[in-house]
């Protein structure tokens, strides 16, 4: 019976309210239903049956001790630590009811003894069948819940957590991934730096609360303003980034104005603060062999837009 990694059968028939295991660890699979412990039980004894008629019928010359534990250690993998004990008793029956049918009367408490020995062996085998199954799939199951912390982790250190926003890590990571693309394949690169006009106004006079709440309006506006595959980043306080995948001059400074106009509707909002963007764009045909360069260029294209009366766009190409 096949299971996935973040799985786990039961050791048991499902009973109403059991929360945890004999360890105290939470189920991490459903209960086995009823009906199909018992078919596996069912299963079990009907072999035990075919076991012990093959133990008699083929006398004392061959001996199917060894065959028995078939069945026992089935059901302990498969259904759990009670099918294992009642198969072991099952089981040691089996064998005490052939081994007595070809002795004599006298030599009854010997197979009884026998009896006793084997379904002690029996009852261990299924057991630790059981167990081995238990600890191998609950293992799984830490391990696939370790690789999802260890995912959302490292999503987390990768996001900026009042926008949702990659993080200037983030950000930096994939402007050095696709300038080193842009190299290889001849391709354009195109950055746009943002920065809000006046944002520290907000913050001042309508408390940090106003500010925090702008700047998620402000990243889900950016989000709206360019492609799926362009990447947009929290780079600062009030600092944003996009990087704009195989663009060309003119798009690129029409996502410019785009932004511009789409932060002037939000900072609506904020008349007494005059909240607007400032957004500089540089644009390589190839990315420069050194990341500084495009980021200083586009930085240089912010500070342009500012000191020309802010709230615009202003587009700078390298060579």
């Amino acid at each position: 019976m096949a299971a996935s990694p973040s799985t786990h059968r039961s050791s048991s028939p499902p009973s109403a309210g059991s929360a945890s295991d004999e360890h105290g660890f939470p189920p991490v699979e459903p209960a086995l239903s009823l009906s199909r412990w018992l078919a596996l039980v069912a299963g079990g004894v009907v072999l035990v049956a075919v076991i012990g008629w093959l133990d008699y019928v083929t006398g004392t010359d061959v001996g199917l001790s060894l065959a028995y534990l078939v069945p026992v250690t089935l059901s302990g993998w498969l259904a759990g630590r009670r099918a294992a004990l009642l198969l072991a008793a099952v089981a040691a029956v089996a064998w005490f009811a052939a081994d007595a049918a070809l002795h004599r009367t006298s030599y009854l408490p010997v197979s009884v003894w026998n009896g006793v020995t084997r379904l002690a062996i029996y009852a261990a085998i299924g057991l630790l069948a059981a167990r081995v199954r238990r600890d191998r799939l609950r293992l799984l199951d830490l391990n696939a819940r370790l690789a999802r912390a260890l995912e959302a982790e490292r999503t987390l250190a990768r996001t900026d957590a009042l926008t949702g926003l990659a993080n200037s890590r983030a950000f930096f990571e994939t402007l050095h991934t696709e300038t080193a693309r842009s190299r290889r394949a001849r391709t354009p690169v195109c950055l746009a730096y943002i920065d809000l006009d006046n944002f520290q106004r907000v913050n001042d006079r309508r408390g940090h609360a106003a500010g925090d709440a702008l700047l998620r309006q402000v990243a889900d506006e950016l989000r709206r303003a360019v492609r799926d595959g362009d990447v947009v980043a929290r780079v600062g306080g009030d600092e944003f980034a996009v990087l704009l995948w195989n663009a060309e001059p003119a798009p690129a400074e029409e996502v410019g104005r785009r932004i511009v106009s789409r932060v002037a509707a939000v900072a609506a909002c904020y008349p007494e603060a005059d909240v607007g963007a400032s957004v500089g764009v540089a644009w390589f045909a190839v990315a420069p062999d050194d990341d500084e360069e495009l980021l200083r260029l586009a930085d240089e294209a912010m500070f342009e837009a500012k000191q020309g009366g802010k709230h615009a766009v202003v587009l700078r190409t390298g060579s």
